[in-house]
């Protein structure tokens, strides 16, 4: 059985000049953040357990989890003939959750009874549901609000591999 969770955090200014015919100025603060679950359970089977050097096989149901959003906050000018300069806050977000099996076949080596060393290459086939929503305000200065909103969803199947991943096992 394994258990994953993560979270991620960042934040991020920027200020462009953009030159042309149509002069632009952007001043924006970004802020970023996600997070996820992971649960996967796996049933192994050891061809032969008492070998120094094993192939295994592996299958398992899985349930997964993710949300992330963003919000953007800063003022554009642009100057043309007439200068135009608002405020503006665009939000999005993020959320995908999926369920499905996963299998993996990997080779195992017994340093001892107690320590082994383990490659293992992953695949899965997933159902999930993503939805994605988008929120955008603009502040003119002229006392003139924008706002909108959109919403996304939509059902997806997947079939996937994993990386080869390598590890170390301490048995007890």
């Amino acid at each position: 059985m394994g258990v994953n969770a993560s979270m991620l955090d960042g934040e991020n200014t920027n200020r462009s000049l953009q030159g042309d015919t149509l002069r632009q100025e952007r001043e924006r603060d970004d802020e970023n953040n996600s997070q996820g679950f992971d649960l996967n359970l796996q049933y192994l089977v050891y061809p032969s357990p008492e070998a120094r050097v094993n192939v295994f096989l592996g299958a398992g149901p899985f349930f997964r989890f993710t949300h992330s959003d963003n919000e953007s906050r800063g003022i554009d000018k642009a100057y043309d003939t007439v200068i135009t300069t608002y405020q503006f806050i665009y939000e999005t977000e993020f959320n995908r959750w999926s369920t499905g099996v996963s299998g993996i076949l990997g080779a195992e080596w017994f340093v001892n009874k107690n320590i082994s060393l383990h490659a293992e290459y992953g695949f899965f086939f997933d159902y999930g549901v993503d939805k994605y929503t988008n929120r955008n305000t603009r502040a003119f200065f002229t006392g003139a609000v924008q706002t909108s909103e959109s919403e996304d969803k939509r059902n997806t199947f997947k079939f996937g591999q994993g990386p080869v991943k390598f590890g170390l096992s301490v048995y007890f």
